[in-house]
């Protein structure tokens, strides 16, 4: 039996059929395959292989570099996806708070859990701009119906 080609150059197509990853995640199905190659090979010597097995898998450098260009592209790729699950995620739970906003009781406690937090700091002085809309909204109808007044130089 006489091969056009040399084992070398068959086991080389054998393992080129399979990616990185596939190499080394199924060595032993590759192994067996090889076996069975090389088996069919020597043969004809009289030759019986008793085990062939992927050892060592030798890149070449420009190889490397394309795998870690792959591998870098994958990592941003799930980074991507990820962000985009936290953000959809954040935009669900701000329509929810939207909600809760149009509750009268509940932006009230909105705007003082904002002053709370911001008035840890007493060296501040704190001056919070809210439109009319909002303080008429939380129940502040003193602030809202004084800030309607008009002044007398206004007034005509």
């Amino acid at each position: 039996m006489t091969h056009s080609r040399s084992t070398p150059n068959i086991i080389r197509d054998i393992i080129g059929r399979y990616s990185l990853d596939d190499l080394l995640g199924s060595r032993e199905e590759i192994s067996r395959e090889l076996k069975k190659v090389v088996d069919e090979l020597t043969d004809e010597w009289g030759i019986d292989i008793a085990r062939a097995e992927l050892q060592d898998i030798s890149l070449p450098e420009d190889m490397k570099r394309a795998f870690a260009v792959q591998a870098e592209a994958e990592r941003e790729a799930r980074a991507i996806i990820i962000k985009s699950k936290a953000e959809l995620e954040a935009s669900v739970n701000l329509a929810k708070a939207e909600d809760n906003m149009k509750d009268v009781n509940a932006m009230q406690l909105r705007i003082l859990a904002t002053i709370d937090d911001v008035s840890k700091d007493q060296s501040n002085t704190i001056v919070l701009a809210l439109p009319l809309e909002t303080l008429k909204a939380a129940g502040i109808q003193g602030i809202a119906a004084m800030s309607s007044i008009k002044p007398k130089y206004e007034q005509g």
